[in-house]
Parts: C-alpha cells; sequence; structure tokens
C-alpha cells in the first residue's frame, strides 16, 4: 500500500492498527459512531462502500484473526460437525486412512471416514446435476421469466420500501422509549445499532436491484451453470477449493452415530429438489427423467432446442412432438421464481 502511494499525515506509513481500525469504523458505509457514547447516526456524507462489502471485509479480517497452525488440510476441516455437540469434528490420518472423530467427552463414540463421508457429499451434489437437455430447458424458461421481471422488481423494489418504513418506525418507537425512561442508554443504544445496520443492508439492497434492471436473471444464471457443474469442479478439485465449495452450498454437515447428513442452503435444496416428471424420448419411448427434451413451450410458443446450438428463438410448434406442457413451465417458473428470491434475501453464499 505504500508503494502505491497511501501515507499518513505525516507521510508514513500506515501501520497495521490503522488499517484494523479502518475496517471496523461504520463511517465508511454512511454510519457516524459518537466516540462519547458510541451512539450510531446515519451520516449525510456519500458512502464509500456499501454496507455489504463493509461486513464482508469484517469478516475475512475475524478469519484471519484466528488463523491457527494447520498440519494437515483435510477436505472436511472444520466442515463437518457433530450431530450430537455441534463441534467440528477433529480429522486423524490412521494407517493411511483420515478419520474424522468427535472429541467431546460427554458424546458417545461418534467417528467417520473421509472417503465414506465424501461420498455422501458427492451424493448430495449429485441432486443438482441435470441433463443438457433440461438445462437448456431451464435457462428458456429463464428467458421467458426476464420479459415478465419488470413487475417483479417494481414489487419487490415496494417491498424494501415498505420494510424501510418500517425500521425507521421502530427507530422513532426505541427513541420514544428511552425518552419515557422504559428503555436505558445502553440498550438503546445496542438496539439502535441493530436497526441502523438493518436499515443500511436494506437501502444497499435496493439500490443494488434498481441500478441492475437484469439482477435476478444475472443471479439465477450463475446460480444454475455454477450448480450444475458443482459435483464436477469438487471431484476434481484441490482440498482447499473444496472446503470453499462446501461453505458455499451446504449449510451444515453433520454425523451422528457415525452417520452424515448434508444439508444444502436453501436456494441449493430448491434447485435439488425439483421433481422428477415422466417424459418421451424422440422416438416415442416412455421414461422417467429429469425432463430431457429437446423442444420446450414457453409463453404459447414451442422452443426447439438444439443441444448442439445456443440458439433458443421460439418458434411456432404443437405439443404432438412431446413439447413441455403449460404446467410444467409454469412450474419451473415458480421453481426458478422461489430460487431467486432466495438468492435475493439469503447471505451472499451464491
Amino acid at each position: 500500500m505504500y508503494d502505491l502511494g497511501l501515507r499518513t499525515k505525516r507521510g508514513q506509513r500506515v501501520g497495521k492498527s490503522t488499517f484494523a481500525w479502518m475496517l471496523a469504523n461504520p463511517f465508511y458505509y454512511g454510519i457516524i459512531r459518537l466516540k462519547s457514547t458510541g451512539q450510531l447516526f446515519e451520516g449525510r456524507h456519500q458512502p464509500l462502500i456499501s454496507h455489504t462489502l463493509f461486513k464482508a471485509a469484517r469478516e475475512v479480517s475475524a478469519q484471519r484473526l484466528n488463523k491457527r497452525a494447520v498440519k494437515h488440510d483435510f477436505t472436511f476441516r472444520r466442515s463437518a460437525r457433530c450431530g450430537t455437540c455441534g463441534y467440528n469434528l477433529t480429522g486423524e490420518r490412521v494407517k493411511g486412512i483420515i478419520y474424522y472423530r468427535c472429541h467431546t467427552n460427554t458424546c458417545p463414540p461418534n467417528a467417520i471416514r473421509d472417503d465414506h463421508l465424501k461420498a455422501t457429499v458427492l451424493e448430495t451434489l449429485s441432486r443438482l446435476q441435470m441433463p443438457e437437455n433440461e438445462h437448456c430447458f431451464i435457462l428458456a424458461v429463464l428467458d421467458d421469466i426476464t420479459k415478465e421481471a419488470q413487475q417483479q422488481r417494481i414489487e419487490l423494489i415496494q417491498s424494501m420500501q415498505a420494510a424501510l418504513g418500517n425500521v425507521q418506525e421502530r427507530i422513532s418507537r426505541l427513541t420514544d422509549a428511552y425518552l419515557d425512561g422504559i428503555l436505558s442508554r445502553e440498550v438503546m443504544h445496542d438496539k439502535q445499532k441493530a436497526l441502523l445496520e438493518e436499515r443500511k443492508g436494506i437501502q444497499d439492497r435496493l439500490e443494488l436491484t434498481q441500478q441492475r434492471q437484469s439482477l435476478m436473471r444475472e443471479n439465477l444464471k450463475e446460480f444454475i451453470d455454477f450448480a450444475v457443474s458443482v459435483k464436477t469442479v469438487f471431484e476434481t478439485s484441490a482440498p482447499s477449493y473444496q472446503q470453499q465449495l462446501l461453505r458455499r452450498v451446504a449449510l451444515r454437515v453433520t454425523v451422528t452415530n457415525k452417520v452424515a447428513d448434508v444439508v444444502l442452503h436453501k436456494p441449493y435444496e430448491l434447485f435439488a429438489s425439483r421433481p422428477s416428471v415422466q417424459t418421451k424420448t424422440h422416438n416415442g419411448v416412455g421414461r422417467r427423467g429429469r425432463r430431457p427434451l429437446n423442444i420446450v413451450r414457453v409463453g404459447g410458443d414451442a422452443m426447439n432446442i438444439d443441444r448442439h446450438s445456443s440458439d433458443r428463438s421460439i418458434a411456432p410448434s404443437d405439443d404432438r412432438n412431446g413439447c413441455p406442457t403449460q404446467s410444467r413451465v409454469q412450474t419451473a417458473k415458480q421453481l426458478l421464481l422461489e430460487i431467486g428470491t432466495a438468492l435475493l434475501t439469503a447471505p451472499t453464499q451464491h
């Protein structure tokens, strides 16, 4: 940073303590904190960064402060937890085989082999995979949703504006409760800080939604492309990157009585739980699968999808060729909208 020209007022190097203070200072995302009381107020200055970026920087800083010497970089280090006590399982190598064990004295013996745990994770990730034709079908439905997205964005903005009004009303009631002597100054400050951060987060999301007209489509397209390939990427990645993928996709990985359970984050669980349907192949033979069709009907028209072509233009057709029914298209739309909403409201895991 010194080589890039960053200096103190006296032209000296900026110390680590100053950087730590900057990363903890809410001033940079638009909030002023009084030194005397610690009370927070919304500033009139233009924020340098968003509240989301501020929180992300704080999380990275906290992770670095919590660094420990790592002797073995096991795939599920600090990822798999004991289903009984909730503590992380400890990775151990015994006779060339990696085990994860719980060392809590009050827990019953609980251990699992690395390859068994990995097999459970891969089985869960396989639920996110889909045939290429179904992938094209989902993207075609997503294109159709984009045409309807303007009204949805308006409703989302109205919802956020209502949420902002609700937070402002709660701040006003909090101030009244303090003036009436119902709350102490310390309690009022803590609650006010939480409400100001909540309001700032909503304002950031509102601004982002207003600026990026195709926000939901972009998020969904990125999400779908990542979800369908995550199992393959996981299988071929180094343990350190597998840990990152697992944190991004899985809400928790627990082991109880030597049996592993993987719970996905909500958007991925919605995607993995999409229903299977009875489909027809090109020669008319029925089979059970996840919608591997070459023709997709969207918005009243049929879309012929060539698996070797990126062209998904809509052309008139009928259902005699096994085109997906309108109800199936509506089901896919509902699924994508639910995932899109989960992506917008959930923490930034995607």
